[in-house]
C-alpha cells in the first residue's frame, strides 16, 4: 500500500499536467499549458522534482553524520568544541562511503 501511495503522491501532478490540465478549469478559468505545449510544463515540473530530490538527498547525506556525532556527544556529555567531534563525523562519513 505504501508503494502505491508513494507513486501517486510523487507523480500525480505529472499525470495531471499530461492528461487533464488542458481540459480543466480553476475558479471558472480554463487551465492552459504554456504556449499550448504541455510537454514543456512536464519537463519543467520533472526538472524541479529531480533538482529538489537530489538537493535534499545530498543535504541529508552531508549533515546526518554531523548530527549523529553531535547527538552522541550530547548524550555522553562530551564537549562539542573538541577536535574529536570533527574526526568522529569524518569517520562516520567514511563509513557511509564504504
Amino acid at each position: 500500500m505504501t508503494v502505491v501511495f508513494t507513486f501517486v503522491n510523487c507523480y500525480a501532478s505529472l499525470f495531471y499536467i499530461a492528461f487533464f490540465k488542458e481540459h480543466s478549469e480553476l475558479f471558472k478559468m480554463p487551465m492552459r499549458c504554456a504556449n499550448h505545449d504541455c510537454l514543456s510544463d512536464l519537463a519543467s515540473q520533472l526538472a524541479v522534482f529531480l533538482i529538489v530530490r537530489f538537493a535534499m538527498q545530498n543535504l541529508v547525506e552531508l549533515t546526518l553524520p554531523y548530527l549523529l556525532v553531535w547527538y552522541r556527544n550530547v548524550v555522553d556529555g562530551h564537549s562539542l568544541h573538541s577536535h574529536s567531534f570533527l574526526k568522529a563525523a569524518a569517520a562516520d562519513m567514511d563509513e557511509m562511503l564504504i
